[in-house]
């Protein structure tokens, strides 16, 4: 075995365990304190310090030196929170910004050779596959088994409490004092992010592999969430898509016509399911609804923490401020707004620039604002690392080999997607 192969092997090893990782062990945490850290985000660094070791992965400088200063933004901005101890605000903790960088520093990683595109992106669908199997076994288990058997749904109860993440909406009901539960994946900690897996899934699929099969599980396991982030996450790619590709248009009609397919599915076989799906789209506007605090409320938030003091937009208001804010409306605050607030605006941009700094394929590069997206505004993913992992390996820690155009398909399946996506000269290495 070649010193690159065995590099590649690595690569291929180390993203096989971060993914099951992140999908198996994603509701089991370690406490710390009164706190608890997820275990995905201890085991994701240990696998990665055995693929340093073994040769697989180093440190980018270019990121490196970034992460650098953000660690110096983050220490400054902390120190001065601390000195200043504003009667009206609340405590800084230093753990929290020792996590967040803890986490943050995975965006210093790089694969030490490139590795096949359609390799890696086979792991990562695999995986996916095996989550969207889980959940739709999940969700079809409770017409054989009985609605509302939450044992289906969560480990409380099951295992200890001591080692669950805590805070979590893991059992949700499909409707409105309906039996039915939106499928959570089985090992997922919501609905919602169930959503966004498969919607990730999906979108790899139509980019790399346009296999018929994958094409109709993934829309079938999204629909089973019944949860809105996802289909925002598949918008924010169909748009790209649309906009930047030749038969763009095309391929994102058939695509929304796959997804309307499985929504007209849903309609007939479970109606009330349906209606309150659909009701969501008005979440926007109505206060309380986990899309208003999602989407609208941060802002109130940041404008709230921004006339708190004359340095919060240089400096923010310290780490781990933005969840204890003295305000009366409920919020999730995405990652810009947590970071704004926390460290101020130049940590922001340093931040995004740890995703914006990498070699990409140019199918890396199609799937770029969908990640953003997902990782920035769907959630609080800073600190969660069973998202925000798959999304900096996807994005930036992993370097890849385009296939060249004309390649032979992968198992005779779908289309050679290197003729709707060109494929570019592999960099000089």
């Amino acid at each position: 075995m070649t010193e690159r192969q065995r590099a590649e092997d690595v690569a291929a090893t180390f993203t096989a365990i971060l993914m099951l990782s992140a999908i198996l062990l994603q509701r089991f945490a370690i406490p710390v304190g009164d706190q608890f850290i997820s275990l995905v985000g201890p085991l994701g660094l240990a696998a990665a310090g055995w693929a340093m070791l073994a040769g697989g992965l180093v440190l980018d400088p270019r990121r490196f030196a970034i992460f650098l200063l953000l660690v110096f933004v983050a220490a400054v901005s902390t120190a001065f929170a601390v000195a200043a101890s504003p009667p009206m605000l609340p405590p800084v903790s230093w753990t929290s910004v020792a996590h967040f960088l803890g986490l943050t520093a995975f965006a210093t990683l790089g694969f030490a050779r490139a590795l096949p595109e359609r390799r890696f992106f086979g792991i990562i669908q695999s995986a996916l596959t095996l989550c969207a199997g889980l959940g739709l076994a999940q969700f079809a288990a409770q017409f054989v088994l009985g609605q509302g058997m939450p044992g289906l749904f969560t480990f409380a109860g099951v295992l200890p409490d001591a080692i669950l993440v805590p805070g979590y909406n893991t059992v949700i009901p499909a409707s409105d004092g309906g039996a039915l539960l939106k499928s959570n994946g089985l090992t997922l900690v919501e609905p919602s992010v169930f959503a966004q897996y498969m919607a990730l899934g999906l979108i790899i699929e139509i980019a790399v592999f346009r296999r018929l099969s994958h094409l109709l599980l993934f829309p079938v396991a999204l629909v089973a969430s019944v949860s809105g982030t996802g289909w925002i996450v598949l918008g924010v790619f169909l748009l790209r898509v649309a906009l930047g590709q030749r038969n763009g248009l095309l391929l994102a009609g058939a695509t929304a016509l796959v997804l309307g397919l499985a929504l007209g599915i849903l309609a007939f076989a479970l109606p009330d399911v349906f209606a309150a799906f659909a009701e969501r789209a008005d979440e926007f506007r109505r206060i309380g609804t986990s899309g208003h605090a999602r989407f609208v409320t941060p802002y109130w938030l940041l404008d709230f923490a921004m006339e708190r003091t004359s340095w919060a937009p240089f400096l923010g208001l310290g780490a781990s401020t933005a969840e204890r804010l003295p305000v009366t409306y409920e919020n999730t605050a995405n990652v810009p707004v947590k970071l704004a607030i926390e460290y101020g605006f130049p940590a922001v941009a340093i931040y995004l620039a740890l995703y914006l700094v990498a070699e990409r394929t140019p199918r890396q590069s199609l799937l770029l604002p969908a990640l953003l997206f997902l990782v920035l505004f769907a959630g609080g993913y800073q600190q969660f690392p069973p998202v925000l992992f798959p999304v900096l390996l996807i994005a930036a820690v992993a370097r890849l080999r385009p296939a060249e155009k004309g390649a032979v398909e992968m198992e005779g399946e779908g289309t050679n997607p290197g003729e709707a996506i060109p494929a570019a000269a592999e960099p000089a290495r």
